[in-house]
């Protein structure tokens, strides 16, 4: 089983019998094997619609999918944060940018159009096989109406009908890398090695790199509010790394957390505000300026999976979300949360649930933090 919205999944199960009529009316059904299916297909469609951190655990499987079809033109379908994760990896031979509108609300009209001129994109072309990353209706309906001649992917939310394949499950809560080891052995396309993701600098993003000098960095941002530091919180994370550390002291900030960052550096003691350095720039930018970190403290968030695929000491602070489902893997990763879950998580991520206090999952972890960080010193 797959860590998902519960709403959203009792909504899609409720309504499989829908998907189930469609194919009928439509005549699917598993594909017969064919002289083509000896070789292996020639163009594969692979659908990840989700954010930064799904792009980057995504990269062990597709690396695990052109070893299994070396002659396969692999297309992936992914929101426009993923090219610059991609970028000098070879992972993929296209991607297609689509920022699906179940990821980020666009409104009804724009998002009704976008949805329909992704698959009119998709049916101008011939697939051999399309595969779903995520186990989601919504993903599966693209595949069906791409015309896929053969769909693969979970079901989590439904659709078995509409799939050629669908992959097993045990029923049991696992990590998302786990998932996408599962769905590589489904392909045999799984060596038994466990993925781990890795992402690598060009020749010119190495030598520009070079340049920068060592900090250690932090990055308080996340895609869902909730999986942010209270302040209050970061602002002791800080001044405790300020007492800790000598060098360089660097916050990334973006457009969305630019007036968290803000609220945090005012609330520091002056003598520690002088010691921070900003940084402001693109996502490859982000990268390349990480691969020279001695060490980051990241959320549960996308720039945490960056982070452990640049093999960067990373200690992770987890809120809403446990670490059991979506830690990012590596040597050098350590997870921080409360040791004994409360109740309400794993939570739903929108709102705070607590009876009593605001982000209570997030407090109180600087102790955990602090062990963690000197776990991984030299």
């Amino acid at each position: 089983m797959k860590v998902m919205n519960p709403g959203l999944v009792r909504w899609a199960l409720r309504i499989d019998w829908v998907w189930r009529l469609l194919a009928l009316l439509s005549g699917a059904r598993p594909v017969p094997p064919s002289d083509q299916d000896a070789s292996g297909p020639t163009k594969i469609l692979v659908l990840e619609l989700h954010l930064i951190g799904d792009a980057v655990i995504l990269l062990p499987f597709l690396y695990a999918l052109r070893r299994r079809y070396p002659h396969a033109h692999i297309t992936l379908v992914a929101g426009a944060w993923c090219q610059p994760v991609l970028a000098a990896t070879g992972a993929a031979d296209r991607v297609i940018d689509f920022t699906a509108p179940w990821v980020k609300g666009q409104g009804i009209w724009k998002s009704l159009t976008s949805a329909v001129g992704l698959v009119r994109t998709l049916r101008a072309e011939r697939w051999d096989m399309g595969i779903d990353m995520r186990g989601d209706i919504r993903n599966i309906l693209v595949l069906f109406y791409a015309r896929c001649r053969q769909r693969i992917g979970y079901d989590f939310t439904g659709g078995a009908s509409l799939l050629t394949k669908v992959v097993p499950d045990d029923g049991v809560l696992a990590s998302f890398i786990a998932h996408h080891e599962r769905l590589a052995a489904s392909l045999d396309a799984f060596d038994g090695e466990p993925f781990v993701p890795r992402l690598a600098l060009s020749a010119a993003e190495s030598a520009a790199a070079s340049e920068i000098e060592h900090f250690v960095g932090f990055h308080f941002g996340a895609s869902l509010p909730l999986r942010r530091l209270p302040v209050n919180e970061a602002v002791a994370l800080l001044s405790d790394c300020a007492g800790a550390h000598e060098g360089r002291l660097l916050v990334f900030s973006a457009p969305d957390i630019e007036a968290y960052v803000a609220e945090v550096l005012r609330e520091l003691e002056p003598p520690v505000r002088a010691r921070i350095e900003l940084w402001r720039g693109d996502l490859r930018g982000f990268i390349v300026t990480i691969s020279r970190a001695t060490l980051l403290y990241t959320m549960d968030s996308g720039p945490a999976h960056l982070a452990a695929a640049t093999g960067r000491k990373t200690v992770v602070l987890f809120g809403p979300n446990r670490s059991a489902f979506a830690a990012p893997r590596g040597a050098n990763v350590r997870c921080v949360e409360l040791v004994t879950p409360l109740p309400c998580q794993p939570c739903d991520q929108r709102r705070c649930v607590h009876p009593t206090v605001s982000q209570a999952c997030l407090r109180g972890l600087l102790p955990q933090a602090r062990a963690a960080a000197q776990s991984l010193s030299p």
